[in-house]
């Protein structure tokens, strides 16, 4: 048995879709008709999701009206939590991430939107966006970058053999 959508987003029902519905158990089937100045929760989403995402980040499809976001490499996650807290402020809107200053991993989740209702005022969202061009970026992440190192013995204690070198063997 299939779960998931039997019909997508925008699909137009014709009389070959009676059946299926009616096997799902659907004798009924309800139109909404977006009011102008609304906006569905998986466009909400990802335009949210979309302000707020700066370099290091890609964005997951809209599911049930969620957008997550995901490293798209090593490194260090960067939130800018003051304009995530003004966000969250903004009606119908929940942006979640995990702490900034965080090592993250290549297709790490990292943090998701979403909007509570099936809908709400696009102004929320011209909100949400406005606080993301201010603050830009809301989240990202940093690359790690390999470096060399050396250590400075200072002394000739070790040179002469009167200690032994113990931060020479951390690093063999």
């Amino acid at each position: 048995m299939h779960k998931g959508p039997a019909f997508r987003k925008g699909h137009i029902i014709t009389a070959h879709d009676v059946a299926p519905l009616l096997d799902m158990g659907k004798a009924n089937v309800y139109v909404y008709d977006l009011s102008e100045g609304y906006i569905h929760e998986d466009d909400a989403s990802v335009r949210i999701a979309t302000a707020a995402a700066g370099p290091g980040l890609q964005l997951t499809s809209p599911s049930e009206g969620r957008v997550n976001l995901t490293a798209s490499l090593n490194g260090l996650l960067k939130v800018n939590s003051a304009a995530l807290k003004q966000i969250n402020s903004v009606d119908d809107v929940v942006f979640a991430t995990l702490h900034s200053n965080l090592a993250v991993g290549r297709n790490q989740p990292v943090g998701g939107t979403r909007i509570i209702p099936l809908v709400t005022r696009e102004d929320n969202v011209h909100r949400v966006e406005s606080i993301c061009r201010e603050h830009a970026p809301v989240i990202h992440v940093k690359a790690l970058r390999s470096m060399r190192v050396g250590i400075v013995t200072t002394g000739s204690e070790v040179f002469h053999g009167r200690i032994e070198d113990s931060s020479a063997r951390c690093c063999t």
